[in-house]
């Protein structure tokens, strides 16, 4: 009787449908504090990927969610649950606003007493995080920094999927070498070959497709704190290392995604495997933007679909940390309107960046000659650091200044430099 409770919260339409589709939910997962899976389409050509916190908060990748109202792939995970004898009594209560905050959180201190201070630190066991920036300000340099900290701090090994090309390995040894010691690198050997097929006709398509062998994964346990890195530039590939293939046809320039033979559990994917065989408490996705920006090009017409492929990747990443308790940071292009002296920089990726990450920090370039002289130190390398979104503070909250050195990005005092 108790979803007769939240029965209030959608329309009769969307209540009704929510039964009629539960036999189409094929993956489904509770944890601790969510409730999620994989919901086929009406065609058996793509999965929706809805799930619940037991905060209430949600989100669903299909065109009829909206935020704060479940729609009705929820709602079938909700039945679902129901009809198995799970009790979901939690996420009931939270959807109406009867939630209460626990501490259910891993906190790794940071080298970075800025960070540390908007931050609280690095955040492992619940929430997904993100440093947004525009290019050449240091985002993967931060990353690189944070990597150095949990191998020194907290003898914890991390991974960088890193679908740029632009995280030097070298960084990792010029920053632990600056405090005394070496964090070891090693990188992971497993291709995704991306098969690409033209198909003739009156309306001709191109398919991108995954060719992979999760066996070809061979991993062993390091004998101290390493640093991974997963190489991956396109979306393609990077999914099924996530243990969530897609292919993609793209007709008369429409992108569609299609479901590929190989999803599996978070725990069985190759990124799984790693954490749990490599003592992986940090992971980072340097840089989210770059492979959806490069594949889903056409502008708004494949907003939709790169909504899509962000929800996957970021559910997976969300799998991940339910599992493992892992801290997961996100780097993120940041656009900003430079001829409005009012634009606010946003994270490029639309809505299911925001909703995913819930700890963001905006970092800019701090272009005071004055300062920089008077600390004696290069003007280039000074940066600013703010609360994007936090789950407690309001956005542009707080704020802390950095430098970026040769050892790492670390604090810069500012104000004993003010006037």
């Amino acid at each position: 009787m108790s979803l007769l409770r939240i029965r209030h919260l959608c329309s009769d339409h969307v209540w009704n449908r929510s039964q009629k589709i539960m036999g189409r939910i094929i993956d489904f997962r509770i944890s601790e504090r969510r409730l999620s899976g994989l919901v086929i389409n009406s065609d058996n050509t793509f999965f929706y990927n809805p799930h619940l916190l037991n905060d209430g908060d949600m989100f669903c990748d299909c065109v009829g969610f909206r935020e704060g109202v479940p729609c009705s792939h929820i709602l079938a995970l909700l039945r679902r649950a129901r009809f198995e004898g799970i009790d979901v009594e939690r996420f009931i209560s939270a959807l109406l606003g009867e939630y209460t905050e626990s501490d259910e959180e891993m906190i790794y201190e940071t080298s970075i007493e800025g960070y540390n201070k908007l931050f609280g630190g690095l955040r492992g066991g619940r929430h997904v995080s993100c440093a947004f920036a525009e290019p050449e300000v240091g985002k993967s340099y931060l990353n690189a920094t944070f990597m150095v900290d949990m191998a020194l701090k907290h003898n914890a090994s991390s991974l960088v999927i890193d679908t740029e090309g632009g995280f030097a390995p070298e960084w990792i040894e010029l920053i632990s070498e600056a405090r005394g010691e070496k964090v070891n690198v090693e990188f992971i050997d497993w291709r995704v070959r991306v098969d690409v097929t033209n198909t003739s006709g009156k309306t001709p398509s191109i398919s991108h497709k995954p060719i992979f062998d999760y066996k070809k994964l061979k991993i062993t346990k390091p004998d101290k704190p390493t640093v991974y890195i997963y190489d991956a530039r396109n979306i393609v590939q990077i999914l099924p290392f996530f243990g969530r293939p897609i292919s993609f046809k793209i007709k008369t320039g429409v992108i569609e995604p299609i479901e590929h033979a190989g999803t599996t559990s978070i725990w069985e994917s190759p990124i799984g495997r790693i954490v749990e065989t490599c003592g992986i408490k940090y992971v980072a996705n340097d840089s989210l933007s770059a492979p959806l920006e490069s594949f889903f090009t056409g502008g708004q017409i494949n907003y939709r679909t790169r909504t899509k492929a962000t929800q996957v990747w970021l559910g997976r990443a969300q799998d991940l940390i339910d599992e493992y308790k892992v801290v997961f940071m996100n780097t993120v292009h940041a656009t900003i309107n430079h001829s409005n002296p009012y634009a606010v920089p946003e994270p490029v990726g639309g809505k299911a960046v925001l909703h995913n990450n819930k700890y963001i920090a905006f970092i800019e370039k701090y272009e005071s000659k004055k300062v920089a002289k008077d600390a004696d130190v290069e003007w280039r390398n000074l940066r600013k650091m703010s609360i994007y979104r936090h789950m407690t503070e309001g956005a542009w909250s707080g704020d802390c200044y950095l430098l970026t050195t040769d050892h790492g990005v670390i604090d810069f005092d500012r104000e004993q430099y003010i006037n």
